[in-house]
């Protein structure tokens, strides 16, 4: 059992600045009673377990202790015991000691009075003993996510001390103190470039909270998978309190993942399957199940995993085939072995995918509205795509240089798609959320402000879900429906590009709304130009990224060019700088003609021909009723 580490020690070592100070110093003043608290004995009320076993093993906490002992101890002093700095020769009270049990760390709680106990009792209840150590580690160089969970082993019989009002009043401050805590300024994260990625801060979407505001105790442990039914209901798999949380417009409700009498599982992920039941996979003991349920809780049926295996699970439905998809890990750092295991719903198994290419860590799976089978796999930092078990894609790290820069995932996890079949990822080791679209190229990251993005869905209505693990918390972000901006800071395309779910004709001033999430990144595209100046419009069409077709139409105005474009723009009191543009309309086919016939129904629908607009009077023939019926015809 490694030995304790003294105050003064832990002062040098952190450099003896102000800064360096625990965060609740002001909180807890000395007092005469401080100078009457030790006591001959020491009782041993129990240990804390400190701990992240969803990490990779050579990123969890006891191998950061490992490598760094006596810095984790440092820090682990700082962040629980107290001492008196009258009477420097008494221990600390309460005093712990730390030693290393396996991957995580056991962190025994050691007294010597009563007051001891109520000290640590008061910063044990809700969140303020994690935010103090993720602090305090935080500072020696260790920046993962980590539960702390309080393992009891009998409270200790001290002689009782009369704790006056001033302390009484401090142990509610120390219960309040998370408050300060969750107020404090967070630093920017910096892009990818090395320069804060201001762009992200200014684009922030504005965010729900479910299941609690984030200022106090969370009513979530560890939330680490997340579903979306057709309804617009949220379902979590609330790992640690063995529970599956549902919130709808009438409410929340919950209940426990039992699978035997009171036998219950740590629910690790949910999916749900075309009859609108619940398919949640977690594990008890060393045995892993797969289980369906009503949304009520009513156990219907189940299967036991075969494999043992101490990693988390994803789970998702084919509800076109009606297959239950696992994803399962085997193996130790760093010879990690994955794959997704398909099974019939009474668990037979129909085939296994990935092994082949090399899977090691497929943390979160789901299948998209062409059937396909997205994998994200946070050792090796990508997504693979399959169909009907053959691989079609691998992207976020192929190694080319281009994705390098923005599209590289870090510690990929949960990932989803939207209505326009656009791919977003929980960039769990970016700390951030991205979009790419079905090819798997970079459109966007999604600014949610979120220190450790897990699982994602989306709602019907185009929201965004992400749950955090480290805070605990559940987010439910503004709709991503509409053209946005792809957040690069060297994109010359989003300083001209207008945002939103609505456009409309300046002619006619009838407002659409959009049905797809679209950014200057977006390929197979209608578009909208127009001038902030005088209200005019061009429509025009492209197979290409959005950002290249309007650079073409820039060089053309900035060189002085015939079209009609370049002649707007270059007349009297315009100029480029009025320029600004919007997709509308993604095009799901690949077909030439089809692009170019929706083209020509905006255009007419828009009235964007002159002298109305900018476009060239069109001498093809009237739209046909197909043409006139376009399913991206889209009126509120």
């Amino acid at each position: 059992m490694a030995e304790g580490v003294e105050k003064e020690g832990l002062q040098d070592a952190l450099g003896q600045n102000e800064s360096a100070q625990p965060f609740w110093d002001n909180f807890f003043p000395t007092t005469a009673a401080d100078t009457t608290t030790a006591q001959p004995s020491m009782q041993v009320w129990g240990h804390l377990r400190i701990s992240n076993p969803w990490l990779p093993v050579r990123s969890r906490i006891g191998a950061f202790y490992a490598a760094n002992k006596e810095q984790t101890m440092m820090a682990i002093h700082r962040a629980i015991e107290r001492r008196d700095p009258f009477n420097p020769d008494q221990p600390a009270d309460p005093q712990v000691i730390v030693e290393l049990e396996g991957a995580s760390l056991l962190v025994p709680v050691i007294f010597h009075s009563q007051l001891g106990h109520d000290y640590f009792t008061s910063i044990l209840n809700g969140p303020f003993l994690k935010s103090c150590l993720k602090t305090e580690l935080d500072r020696v160089g260790y920046n993962e996510p980590i539960l702390v969970t309080a393992e009891k082993q009998g409270l200790p019989h001290i002689p009782s001390l009369s704790v006056d009002e001033e302390i009484k009043d401090v142990l509610e401050k120390m219960r309040q103190a998370t408050v300060q805590l969750s107020k404090q300024p967070k630093q920017d994260q910096t892009a990818e470039n090395g320069k804060k990625d201001t762009q992200i801060s200014a684009q922030k979407k504005e965010r729900t909270l479910i299941g609690g505001n984030g200022a106090g105790e969370s009513p979530f442990e560890y939330p680490s998978g997340v579903a979306v039914s057709e309804e617009g209901e949220i379902i979590v798999a609330d790992c640690y309190s063995k529970r599956i949380q549902v919130f709808s417009e009438d409410g929340a409700r919950e209940f426990v993942t039992t699978i035997h009498g009171d036998e219950t599982i740590e629910p690790s992920d949910v999916a749900i399957d075309g009859e609108g039941k619940l398919w949640v996979v977690g594990y008890r003991n060393t045995a892993d199940y797969a289980v369906r349920y009503t949304k009520l809780g009513q156990r219907l049926t189940m299967f036991k995993l075969q494999v043992e295996t101490e990693w988390l699970r994803g789970i998702a439905v084919d509800v076109e085939k009606n297959h239950i998809l696992v994803t399962q890990m085997t193996g130790e750092e760093p010879n990690l072995h994955g794959e997704v295991l398909v099974f019939t719903p009474d668990g037979t198994v129909v085939r296994t995918v990935g092994a082949q290419q090399g899977m090691k860590y497929p943390r979160y799976i789901t299948v998209d509205g062409e059937g396909r089978t997205l994998v994200a796999d946070s050792n090796n930092h990508c997504v693979y795509i399959y169909k009907d078990a053959q691989l079609q894609l691998k992207f976020g790290n192929t190694g080319k240089k281009k994705e390098r820069s923005e599209g590289t995932l870090n510690n990929p996890r949960g990932v989803c798609t939207d209505s326009s079949g656009n791919i977003i990822v929980a960039d769990s080791g970016n700390r951030r959320v991205k979009m790419f679209d079905k090819r798997g190229r970079f459109l966007k990251h999604v600014p949610t402000d979120t220190p450790r993005p897990q699982a994602v869905a989306m709602t019907p209505q185009g929201q965004l879900v992400v749950t955090d693990t480290e805070e605990d918390l559940v987010m439910v972000f503004d709709s991503l429906l509409g053209s946005m901006k792809c957040g690069s800071e060297r994109c010359a395309t989003c300083e001209h590009l207008e945002e939103g779910a609505t456009f409309s004709s300046h002619t006619t001033e009838e407002s659409f709304q959009m049905k797809d999430s679209m950014t200057c990144r977006s390929t197979y595209i209608i578009y909208l130009l127009s001038c902030n100046k005088c209200g005019l419009q061009y429509v025009g069409e492209s197979k290409e990224e959005l950002r290249t077709k309007f650079s073409s139409h820039i060089a053309s105005i900035t060189q002085n060019k015939t079209s009609p474009l370049a002649k707007h723009f270059n007349s009297a009191g315009h100029s480029v700088k009025n320029v600004r543009v919007r997709p509308i309309v993604q095009i799901e086919s690949r077909d030439d003609q089809l692009r170019k016939d929706e083209e020509v129904f905006w255009i007419e629908t828009l009235q964007t021909e002159a002298p109305d607009g900018m476009n060239l009077p069109k001498k093809a023939a009237k739209l046909s009723d197909f043409q006139r019926n376009s399913p991206s015809f889209h009126l509120p």
